[in-house]
C-alpha cells in the first residue's frame, strides 16, 4: 500500500481560463483548491483588472484565516 501526502508548502491547484464575456479577454489561473471556501474565484487585482468590464458597484466580505477581506463583484 502506498500512502502519500502534500507537504506543508504544497497546494492542489487546478488550471482554469477565465472569460471577460464582454471584452473576450481570457486569462489562466492556477486556482487554489479550497473545499472550506464557501466564495466563488479571487484573483490578484492585476488579474481582476483585466477582466473587470461587468463589475457590479457592490463588495462582498469573507472571513478567513488571514482576517477578514473585501472584495469586489463581478456577474
Amino acid at each position: 500500500m502506498v500512502v502519500d501526502c502534500f507537504r506543508i508548502s504544497d497546494q492542489p491547484l487546478i488550471p482554469i481560463t477565465v472569460i471577460d464575456p464582454n471584452t473576450g479577454v481570457t486569462v489562466d489561473v492556477k486556482a487554489i483548491i479550497d473545499t472550506g471556501f464557501s466564495g466563488f474565484l479571487l484573483v490578484p487585482q492585476s488579474i481582476y483588472n483585466k477582466i473587470s468590464s461587468l463589475e457590479i458597484d457592490t463588495s462582498r466580505f469573507y472571513l478567513t484565516l488571514n482576517g477578514l477581506i473585501k472584495t469586489k463583484v463581478q456577474r
